[in-house]
C-alpha cells in the first residue's frame, strides 16, 4: 500500500518546506508540495497560479504530476495543520477507515443552514443563483453540466443526512457581517449584498441551489486512487466557477466517492479552533491533544513557532516510532 502526502499552501512559505519534510518524512515516502506563485523552489514543489479562496484549483493543476506517483491513496493537508503522528502511510486504511473507492473528510455540513461557520460559504449562492453579476462576473452559468448528474448528487446528500432544502435569509444570520471585518463600510456593504440577494420587493425569499453542494473545513482529507480522476475533474470545474474551496472539496468527495468516512464515524476529534495564542502553542498542549483521540490540530504556524520547531519534529518522530 502506498500514499502520497500532498501539502497545500494558501500562501507561499517555502522556508516551511524543510520543517514539514522532517515532520512527515518517516511516515510518508512520497511528499509533494503545492504552492501558489513561487517558482523554482524545488523538484518536489508544484507551482500553482490560484488564490487561497479557491485552492481546489491547485489540486486540479497538480493532478498530472500527482498521478505519476501511482499511489493507492492521496492525502491532502494544509501546511499549518499538524497531523497526529500515529497516522502514517502504512496504517492509513485502518486509521481513517477507508478502502477502494472511498474517501475521508472530517465533517460535512449542509448549505441549507444555518450557514454560520464560515462567511465565504454564502458566496456560492451568488455564483449559482446569480451567475451573471457585476461583482462575481460570469463563468458559472454553463459549468454545472460538466458535474455528475444532479440526481446522483441528491442521492449522495441524503445518504449523509444532508438537507437540500432552500436557503433562507435567516439561515445566514451570522454571515451578514463578517466577524473578521473591522471596517464599518465593509460591514454595511456586505449586509446590503445579502439583503439584495434574499429580498424581493421587500419580502424575504428562499433560494434553491441548482446543485446540492455541501461545505466543511477542508484543510485535511484523503481519497483512494479510484476516486482521484473524477474528484480532480469536479475540483477543476468548481475552480472555473470560482466557488469557495470549502464548498468544492467536500461536495466533490461526497459525489465522487462511493463512501466518505467522517470523524464522527471513527470517534476522532479535530481542533480547528482559532484562539488568542495559537501562534505560540505550548508543546505540552500539542502533546496532550495528540496523545488523545485528536486527528489533527490547526493552526500550527510553523513560521512563527521559533524554538519550538525542534520539539515538534522530535515529538512527531517519537510518536511515529512508538506506533510501529
Amino acid at each position: 500500500m502506498s500514499a502520497t502526502l500532498c501539502v497545500l499552501f494558501n500562501h507561499a512559505y517555502p522556508n516551511n518546506i524543510p520543517i514539514i519534510k522532517k515532520i512527515y518524512e518517516k511516515r510518508f515516502k512520497n511528499i509533494i508540495f503545492i504552492m501558489p506563485f513561487a517558482r523554482n523552489v524545488g523538484d518536489d514543489v508544484i507551482t500553482s497560479y490560484r488564490g487561497s479562496f479557491s485552492f481546489q484549483g491547485m489540486i486540479a493543476d497538480a493532478a498530472p504530476r500527482l498521478s505519476e506517483y501511482k499511489s493507492d491513496y492521496y492525502v491532502f493537508v494544509q501546511d499549518d495543520v499538524l497531523l497526529n503522528p500515529a497516522l502514517n502511510e502504512e496504517n492509513i486504511e485502518k486509521y481513517l477507515g477507508i478502502g477502494p473507492k472511498m474517501a475521508f473528510f472530517p465533517q460535512f455540513y449542509s448549505l441549507s443552514g444555518p450557514i454560520h461557520r464560515w462567511f465565504w460559504t454564502t458566496r456560492v449562492v451568488w455564483r449559482l443563483f446569480y451567475s451573471h453579476n457585476s461583482l462575481g462576473g460570469s463563468g458559472a452559468e454553463m459549468a454545472l453540466k460538466y458535474l455528475p448528474p444532479k440526481e446522483i448528487a441528491e442521492e449522495k446528500a441524503k445518504r449523509y443526512g444532508i438537507s437540500c432544502a432552500p436557503i433562507t435569509y435567516d439561515n445566514i444570520e451570522n454571515c451578514k457581517v463578517p466577524h473578521f471585518s473591522s471596517s464599518e463600510h465593509t460591514r454595511s456593504l456586505n449586509k446590503s449584498l445579502m439583503d439584495g440577494l434574499f429580498f424581493s420587493a421587500h419580502e424575504k425569499r428562499s433560494i434553491v441551489l441548482p446543485y446540492p453542494f455541501v461545505f466543511g473545513i477542508s484543510d485535511f482529507f484523503a481519497l483512494h486512487k479510484d476516486v482521484f480522476d473524477e474528484f480532480v475533474h469536479f475540483q477543476g470545474v468548481c475552480a472555473g466557477m470560482d466557488l469557495f474551496a470549502e464548498v468544492a472539496i467536500p461536495s466533490g468527495l461526497m459525489v465522487c466517492a462511493e463512501q466518505v468516512v467522517q470523524c464522527k464515524d471513527l470517534g476522532l476529534e479535530v481542533d480547528w479552533v482559532w484562539g488568542n495564542n495559537r501562534e505560540n502553542l505550548e508543546i505540552s498542549y500539542l502533546k496532550e491533544k495528540l496523545d488523545e483521540n485528536f486527528l489533527l490540530i490547526h493552526p500550527v504556524k510553523l513560521s512563527k513557532m521559533g524554538d519550538s520547531i525542534d520539539k515538534i519534529i522530535e515529538m512527531s518522530s517519537s510518536f511515529h516510532q512508538s506506533t510501529k
